[in-house]
């Protein structure tokens, strides 16, 4: 969707220069992009985040259990460990880094050292990057969008 029109109690969805849909209420789910669809919306900064993923089978967790500690861990499956996260605000950038996995790591290895010790060298680490939308202030923006009553986000 390039743009939201109000007409009368409706919101037209628009894309390029075909309308998609005509509702009576629209509920914007679009972090960051949601400011594209309206004027004066809130500022929000991106912040990037990426967790890891490993092979651990041969020292698995209970996987019933997660762990936080500054950072998070909890078993994915019978061969898997999940950690995380890294977190930078005001980044948007969405590759999975080797530097995000040493973090990943520097965070277990914190608090849980002879485990950490044990889990594969970095090169055999996965992960996945996001970014995420937040609030200046860290508070949850949700509700009607100023001079769109019928409108969501």
């Amino acid at each position: 969707i390039s743009r939201l029109n109000s007409v009368g109690s409706r919101t037209e969805l628009w894309q390029e220069q075909q309308r998609i849909a005509t509702a009576d209420h629209v509920i914007v789910c679009c972090a960051r992009q949601s400011a594209e669809l309206f004027e004066n919306y809130p500022a929000l900064k991106p912040i990037r985040g990426q967790v890891s993923w490993v092979e651990n089978r041969q020292q698995p967790l209970a996987l019933d259990q997660a762990y936080s500690y500054g950072g998070y861990c909890m078993q994915l499956d019978a061969s898997h460990l999940i950690l995380g996260a890294s977190f930078y605000p005001n980044r948007d950038d969405a590759e999975v880094l080797a530097e995000d996995h040493v973090h990943n790591h520097e965070l277990i290895h914190n608090v849980f050292p002879e485990y950490a010790q044990q889990l594969p060298a970095l090169e055999h680490w996965q992960g996945r990057a996001a970014v995420r939308a937040q609030s200046l202030d860290y508070f949850p923006l949700v509700g009607k969008v100023h001079n769109h009553e019928q409108n969501y986000s």
